[in-house]
C-alpha cells in the first residue's frame, strides 16, 4: 500500500502599503514563506509568523517560535524572497496588453478631437469677436 503524498496548503496574503504579496506554502514537515519583495525587516517577519500560527494557517507551534534566537537552518520554516512565482499565466498578459491599447486609441482619438477643435475654432466667431475691445481699440491708436 502507497502512502499518501504530504498534503499541501496554500494561501496567499497582499500588503499594499508594503507593495507585496506572500505566498505561504505548508505542508507536514516544512512551512515556506515567499515574499514579492524584501520588505519585511525581521520583527515584521516573526510577528507575521506569530499571526499565521494564532489564526490556524500553520502549526500552532510556531506560535511562539523565535527564528531570531535559533536561526533560518535550524527551523522548519523558510521565508524566501521571490517574485517568480507572482507572474500571471499568457492570458492575464493578452488581456493586460488589449487593454494598453484600447486605452492608446482612445487616448489618440481624443487628442485628435482637442487638436481638430483648436484649429478649426468655434463656429460663427472670429478671433477679433473674443477679444475685448479696448484691446484691440488701443493696438490700432498705437499704428496710426
Amino acid at each position: 500500500m502507497k502512502a499518501a503524498p504530504p498534503e499541501r496548503r496554500t494561501f496567499e496574503f497582499r500588503f499594499p502599503d508594503l507593495d507585496t504579496l506572500v505566498k505561504v506554502e505548508v505542508d507536514d514537515e516544512r512551512v515556506t514563506i515567499r515574499a514579492s519583495r524584501d520588505s519585511f525587516c525581521s520583527r515584521r517577519r516573526e510577528a507575521f509568523i506569530h499571526e499565521l500560527a494564532a489564526e490556524g494557517f500553520i502549526p500552532d507551534e510556531y506560535r511562539w517560535h523565535s527564528v531570531r534566537a535559533t536561526g533560518w537552518a535550524t527551523s522548519n520554516l523558510r521565508w524566501i524572497v521571490d517574485f517568480s512565482w507572482t507572474a500571471e499565466g499568457p492570458e492575464a498578459q493578452d488581456r493586460a496588453r488589449k487593454l494598453a491599447l484600447r486605452t492608446l486609441a482612445g487616448s489618440v482619438v481624443l487628442l485628435g478631437l482637442l487638436t481638430g477643435m483648436l484649429l478649426v475654432g468655434t463656429p460663427g466667431r472670429s478671433l477679433a469677436s473674443s477679444v475685448p475691445s479696448g484691446i484691440l481699440a488701443g493696438s490700432q491708436m498705437g499704428r496710426r
